[in-house]
């Protein structure tokens, strides 16, 4: 049914995208100093784990080869979100 996978993909845009978002606030809540270049960074890096993640995910539900999955999740992810980034760099 239709309305099952608009639920899922609107579910799937809500619980991964909010983990870039997530490093920033476990560190207010923490109390933590950290420095925003280093909140950058791990968000990053736990933003391309939650990619590959998605795509293992994907990969178990379509029966396809997890690793093959999850790194072309990650590299599409990677590239829309360099190209996000490049954009707002040249925007500011």
């Amino acid at each position: 049914e239709l309305w099952k996978e608009g639920l899922a993909t609107f579910l799937s845009f809500v619980v991964f995208g909010s983990v870039p978002l997530l490093t920033y606030v476990i560190a207010k809540a923490v109390g933590g100093e950290a420095e925003d270049d280093v909140l950058f960074i791990i968000a990053c890096g736990a933003t391309a784990f939650t990619m590959f993640l998605l795509g293992v995910v994907k990969a178990k539900l379509t029966k396809s080869d997890p690793f093959k999955s999850g790194a072309l999740m990650l590299v599409n992810g990677g590239l829309a979100a360099a190209a996000a980034f490049g954009i707002g760099w040249c925007l500011e």
